[in-house]
């Protein structure tokens, strides 16, 4: 681990695009686990239940078009700018 020196409970490793595509539900864990795009190593109990914990939260679905760099600039703008009135 990085503060104590010791190894990790649970590692869990994919490529960017899987965990994109895990964020924006395109794709279940489990089809890129047993696909071997998706790798758990060391406690399997606790990857589990971080799997299983993850599934159960309802997260808004991932949309990257409120990553580009024009709506990140327009949503900073209108921080910036008072609203009318006021």
């Amino acid at each position: 681990s990085l503060f104590d020196g010791a190894s990790p409970d649970l590692c869990i490793s994919a490529r960017s695009r899987d965990f994109l595509a895990l964020l924006a539900r395109e794709e279940d864990p489990d089809t890129l686990f047993f696909s071997r795009r998706l790798l758990m190593e060391g406690d399997t109990d606790l990857g589990l239940l971080v799997k299983n914990t993850l599934d159960g939260i309802e997260l808004p679905r991932l949309d990257p078009g409120r990553l580009s760099p024009a709506e990140m600039l327009r949503r900073f703008k209108d921080r910036l700018t008072p609203p009318r009135g006021a």
